[in-house]
């Protein structure tokens, strides 16, 4: 198998995995190609279907998942007035399948005996979806929430560069992982500068 595979990003972790040494699975993106040269969308259930036969194949020993959330965050139902309801019943379609997705992946992992991370905004309604209630009653999963200051996350803007305070969920079957990335804010350990 690999060391490490993703699903709905494009090579984060497996674009590093090299320089550790380590085994790069696939990428499964939009802006990322299948086996046959055509671009991934996992809005296809052949799509679907072919992300679950490449996973097997290629047996990651952790999975990354992070699905597309927007329109599961706070700025999307603010502004859904602004939408043509049609377009927002549509794309909310499309998140909660991709949403769906990403768990059934999850699930895979687990039931291989493998590890899996998927990552969410703490803020998403994403985490009261009927399908995500029922996924974190599975005793083999922790969430874990945390900042992603503590992971160097650091936009930039009209005054530099600067460590961001987003809060971020996460749910994985490994408890190493889970204690990884369970912390308190940079601020408050005095490690990192203050946040804008």
């Amino acid at each position: 198998g690999v060391h490490v595979a993703e699903v709905f990003s494009p090579p984060r972790y497996c674009k590093e995995a090299g320089s550790l040494r380590l085994r790069a699975g696939f990428s499964v993106d939009l802006s990322e190609n299948k086996p046959n040269g055509e671009p991934w969308d996992l809005s296809e259930d052949d799509d679907i279907l072919e992300l679950e036969t490449v996973q097997e194949g290629e047996d990651p020993f952790p999975l990354v998942g992070s699905p597309p959330c927007e329109v599961f965050s706070r700025m999307w139902s603010i502004s859904k007035h602004n939408r043509d309801p049609a377009r927002n019943r549509r794309a909310r379609a499309f998140g909660e399948k991709h949403f769906r997705t990403c768990l059934a992946a999850c699930r895979r992992q687990m039931d291989r005996g493998r590890y899996f991370l998927h990552e969410q905004p703490l803020g998403a309604n994403s985490w009261k979806l009927a399908e995500a209630v029922e996924f974190a009653k599975d005793p083999r999963v922790c969430f874990v929430k945390g900042l992603m200051c503590r992971l160097d996350m650091q936009p930039e803007d009209e005054h530099g560069w600067g460590h961001v305070r987003k809060y971020t969920g996460w749910w994985t079957n490994s408890p190493v992982l889970a204690r990884l990335l369970e912390g308190v804010c940079s601020n408050i350990t005095g490690e990192r500068e203050w946040h804008r």
